[in-house]
């Protein structure tokens, strides 16, 4: 099964905090905002499926267009 690696992008993956069928969530730092963040992404063993890829990308464009208290920003994909 693929892994995921240590550093994506400016963001170091700390410790995964949640999961489903198709994604993880994970407790991230990024190294130049110097902020926690959590990074959503899909789960190793489907990574090679384009569809959860798409339907991953799809709710970063969705949920970018939110705006309100309650919603966590998302930040970029």
């Amino acid at each position: 099964m693929a892994r995921l690696p240590e550093q994506l992008g400016s963001v170091r993956l700390v410790r995964q905090i949640g999961s489903g069928r198709n994604c993880q969530v994970w407790e991230g730092r990024d190294g130049v905002e110097e902020r926690a963040v959590a990074v959503k992404v899909v789960a190793p063993q489907r990574a090679d499926d384009p569809r959860e890829r798409a339907l991953l990308q799809h709710e970063c464009r969705v949920g970018r267009t939110l705006d309100h208290e309650a919603v966590i920003r998302i930040d970029r994909f």
